[in-house]
């Protein structure tokens, strides 16, 4: 069925031919026609949720939402960079569980067999803050050793 291009209709005949094409299925060439004669008109968010929707059929629940969400997490990621990233103060973080921690402290806490205290400083030898060789790093038991170390005070 046809219909005159251009002319006005009310909501009421607009309602009625949209009523009379539900469940009925487009050929392709209807299709490829409906597109082309849409090109450069935008939609709203709104409007692109439901043209959306109404293609798949479904609006996914909450369940599917978040198994959809977690099957791009970590390493599924398109923006993967292996758990590591250079922080802004420029030390290299690395993934340790759910969070990021500083490479250097990891390092430093395997050679000594423990955890590191929160008041100690692990120090950078050559003041390059990426080199996290074990033969570049030096252990501070508080930031007042740390301050004098880089005053030059006292030597490792």
């Amino acid at each position: 069925m046809s219909w005159p291009k251009g002319k006005p209709r009310s909501i009421e005949t607009k309602l009625k031919m949209s009523l009379s094409m539900k469940g009925k299925k487009r050929s392709p060439e209807t299709c490829r026609k409906i597109s082309q004669s849409m090109m450069g008109h935008g939609f709203s968010l709104e409007t692109r949720t439901k043209m959306s929707a109404s293609r798949t059929g479904l609006i996914p629940g909450a369940k599917t939402r978040k198994k959809m969400s977690q099957s791009h997490l970590g390493e599924k990621n398109h923006l993967w960079k292996g758990g590591q990233y250079v922080d802004r103060d420029g030390y290299q973080m690395i993934l340790a569980g759910r969070s990021y921690v500083r490479e250097h402290r990891v390092i430093m806490a395997n050679v000594i067999g423990r955890d590191l205290k929160t008041d100690e400083v692990v120090h950078h030898l050559n003041g390059k803050r990426r080199d996290n060789r074990i033969g570049n790093l030096a252990l501070c038991n508080n930031e007042g050793t740390h301050r004098l170390v880089h005053a030059g005070l006292v030597l490792l």
